[in-house]
């Protein structure tokens, strides 16, 4: 039974150093917004929201209107935050929905 354990460990450790096992990809949170169809908006929203502390990247789609942030490890940025950054920045969410729930309005 000891050799049977032994040689899993080895196993996953080789899967684990060859990339073949990823870590879960962190909670992401979306916010959709009323407007978000010019390029260069999107590319400023972006920055805005990527300065937010807990964020690691943020991705906009004009398609959609939307914008996905992925947090940093271990963290996660409070969806108030973000739904002010964006409005400060000159656009208007109408939804976020993330780990830590659905708004509609600003989150409290």
């Amino acid at each position: 039974m000891r050799n049977a354990v032994a040689v899993t460990l080895v196993v996953l450790a080789g899967l684990l150093l060859n990339g073949t096992v990823q870590a879960a990809d962190p909670p992401r949170t979306t916010i959709t917004f009323k407007d978000l169809d010019c390029p260069s908006c999107a590319k400023k929203l972006a920055a805005r929201l990527g300065q937010v502390p807990g964020v690691a990247a943020v991705k906009t789609d004009l398609e959609t209107k939307t914008a996905t942030i992925t947090p940093r490890p271990n963290q996660q940025p409070l969806p108030r935050a973000l739904w002010e950054t964006a409005e400060k920045a000159g656009f208007e969410p109408v939804k976020l929905e993330g780990p830590a729930g659905t708004f509609t309005d600003r989150p409290k």
